[in-house]
């Protein structure tokens, strides 16, 4: 399960409904919520046999359909026409309601109808139907432009507009191109945050799902603000303090901070919630916490833990499908190439259902890694430093500097050990030689390190020149937190 997967999961919750949903589906979209698919599933079962013609039942099974097919399955084809076939039905059974007399009753329909023919416009488009999917876009939003018309306040339908302004007004300068072509409405980028915005506060159905649609907005892409997504999902899991999901996403951020410790702690704590989960998915999110707790291991230097939870967690959980099994490979060789054990490694790539271009990839890399002496007693010495040893981390590292005195990682892990005992002089000597590195890793993290020098020492504006610096350094896969350290001033050491 990847990062965004886990963000879609969440905004797919999205789907707006009115004020007064009739018939109840709250209990159903607290269940989603949670991870308790299953139960969420049963409960929409039970409001489409309830109420026959309600558009909520085949709104919320075609919304089941949605989810499904975020992480396809094989028959993808036949799922996603059955899933456009309720929304169909659903935009129909809602269109109804727009000759009620009850102002109310009118605008459900509007927002129902609406957001059923936006995603199946979404469903029709990935089919390769654009001409098909313009028109329902354009109906769709025309709807929910009549909702906010009659009622400004309808804070599910701002939340729905909201996302339409955002991406239309992001959409690839090809597609705007052809926009008067297809006569699909533009978008406009500042009122669909505000929409959101104003969603996430007043809309009693979807205050949450606002927020989560914020922090996926805001954690890259088009926008490029952790801090601001952070805070968002924060308040989310504020308000669903169970949920596993939500978790994990801002696991996520933190992973992209460099909060390796946060992080590692967030993924636990969805771990503890998973006794809630349906068990067939419990195990793809226990899955995903492992490898997210695996990968901050690797990332704060430390590979022999991150070797040792990968290999557990895949014993345990298994990936039946090649993109996941590929992650974990490429997690595995690293750990097993910063810890010298490359046999570990190349075991698995026999095991995981990874392409065969892949395979040969990663074991070429294996084969060029196995004359490094100094992996196995360099991981040795970080796992003291990580045990909070690090008189005996420095000393073994200093040691194996001596046998190689070119090895830059050993200079960036000498400047780790040396800046966390104080001894700036020194620390700063080792990372110097490592911000010189042709690894963006030790790049990036070396010049963020001299930046945090500066910061502790009071000088703002010299570690903000450090920070820039990390920002220039090309495939460097912690820019957001050098751009969280150039914006704020953050009290923590780097952890990298």
């Amino acid at each position: 399960m990847r990062r965004t997967l886990l963000f879609a999961i969440i905004i797919a919750l999205s789907t707006p409904l009115a004020a007064s949903p009739e018939p109840e589906v709250l209990p159903g979209l607290t269940a989603l919520r949670e991870g308790r698919f299953r139960e969420a599933r049963v409960w929409f079962d039970r409001v489409a046999a309830q109420a026959p013609e309600a558009p909520e039942g085949p709104f919320f099974q075609g919304f089941h359909l949605w989810w499904v097919l975020l992480d396809p399955p094989p028959d993808e084809a036949d799922v996603r026409l059955a899933m456009e076939a309720l929304f169909r039905e659903a935009a129909r059974r809602a269109g109804s309601l727009e000759k009620s007399t009850d102002r109310r009753t009118r605008e459900r329909g509007h927002v129902l109808a609406g957001a059923a023919l936006l995603l199946e416009a979404q469903s029709s488009a990935e089919r390769g139907q654009q001409w098909h999917a313009a028109g329902l876009a354009r109906r769709g939003h025309r709807l929910l432009t009549r909702a906010i018309e009659s009622n400004p306040d309808a804070a599910d339908a701002l939340f729905a507009l909201g996302a339409y302004d955002y991406y239309a007004d992001n959409l690839p300068m090809l597609i705007k191109g052809l926009r008067w072509l297809l006569a699909i409405p533009g978008g406009d980028e500042e009122r669909g945050i505000a929409r959101l915005e104003r969603a996430a506060d007043q809309s009693r159905l979807f205050g949450t799902e606002s927020l989560m649609l914020l922090a996926h907005i805001f954690s890259g892409g088009f926008e490029e603000d952790h801090r601001r997504a952070l805070d968002y999902s924060a308040r989310a899991l504020t308000r669903h303090p169970a949920s596993p999901l939500i978790a994990l996403a801002q696991a996520d951020l933190l992973f992209d901070l460099g909060r390796f410790s946060e992080a590692t702690s967030r993924a636990r704590e969805a771990m503890q919630r998973l006794d809630q989960l349906d068990p067939s998915h419990a195990a793809e999110v226990q899955r995903f916490a492992e490898y997210r707790i695996a990968l901050c291991s690797l990332a704060a230097h430390d590979p022999i833990a991150s070797l040792a939870r990968a290999e557990s967690a895949l014993e345990r959980f298994p990936p039946d499908r090649p993109e996941e099994a590929a992650r974990w490979m490429r997690l595995l060789v690293a750990s097993a190439i910063d810890t010298g054990r490359i046999d570990a490694a190349r075991a698995w790539l026999d095991r995981l259902p990874i392409d065969p271009k892949l395979r040969d990839r990663l074991d070429r890399r294996l084969a060029a890694a196995r004359g490094d002496g100094a992996a196995a007693p360099r991981a040795a010495a970080l796992t003291l430093f990580a045990a909070g040893r690090a008189e005996e981390a420095l000393e073994a590292l200093e040691a194996l500097h001596r046998r190689y005195p070119l090895d830059v990682r050993l200079r960036y892990d000498l400047g780790r050990v040396l800046q966390h005992l104080d001894r700036t002089a020194e620390a700063e000597e080792h990372l110097r030689a490592a911000a010189g590195s042709d690894e963006p890793e030790l790049s990036g993290w070396a010049l963020l390190r001299l930046g945090w020098a500066h910061d502790a020492r009071g000088d703002r504006e010299a570690a903000r020149a450090w920070y820039e610096r990390s920002l220039d350094v090309k495939k460097f896969r912690f820019s957001a937190a050098a751009r969280d350290r150039l914006g704020h001033e953050v009290r923590r050491p780097p952890e990298g």
